[in-house]
């Protein structure tokens, strides 16, 4: 981000915009870290539900993380697409009490993700939205982040999505930090690959 800052100098407002992100950034992520307590209601939800996330532009990496973060931290039942690619596949499979994790920040594509956050509380799915508020569905959950350049979003709502993991993970009774080795069967079969 900052070799962007340097060589971006061709478009002076926007390269201000984004130094002063950055340099915003860790006050956010320690805000963000802060607020833990507000994801717990939401992992304890979702811990035993099948969950769906997506999100669109930069937050696109966000969603599929949480994948990861989810499936190696908890052993959830999680799938992730970009926002469009959700639309053409994931959303028909999506049943009321399913949770729904939505990314939806400002940026090009705010409105398409609040359209389709629409369609999941429509559909009856739990859904959390990390971001921003949808104007229409004031009674969502929100977990709510500061301002920032829509391209430097993903570090800051990626911090939500691996709290949620760990969460859950606890919930489950689970240490999310040995990926499973602490299971001998696991332990041996990962014993076979030469990292």
């Amino acid at each position: 981000a900052q070799v962007a800052a340097e060589l971006g100098g061709r478009n002076e407002a926007a390269v201000a915009g984004f130094r002063e992100g950055l340099a915003a950034l860790p006050d956010q992520v320690a805000g963000v870290l802060d607020r833990e307590a507000e994801i717990v209601p939401v992992a304890q939800d979702a811990v035993s539900r099948r969950i769906y996330a997506t999100g669109a532009g930069p937050n696109e990496v966000s969603a599929l993380e949480l994948v990861i973060k989810a499936r190696e931290a908890a052993y959830a039942t999680i799938d992730a697409l970009p926002l469009e690619q959700f639309l053409h596949g994931p959303m028909v499979a999506v049943n009321a009490d399913d949770q729904a994790v939505v990314i939806h920040t400002p940026g090009a594509a705010a409105t398409r993700v609040a359209e389709v956050a629409s369609v999941l509380n429509g559909i009856g799915a739990r859904l959390w939205l990390v971001g921003e508020p949808v104007a229409s569905l004031p009674d969502v959950t929100t977990f709510a982040l500061p301002a920032i350049p829509e391209i430097l979003s993903p570090l800051l709502t990626v911090v939500p999505m691996q709290m949620f993991a760990y969460q859950m993970a606890t919930l489950k009774g689970l240490n999310p930090d040995t990926f499973r080795r602490d299971n001998p069967r696991y332990a041996e079969a990962f014993g076979l690959l030469k990292l």
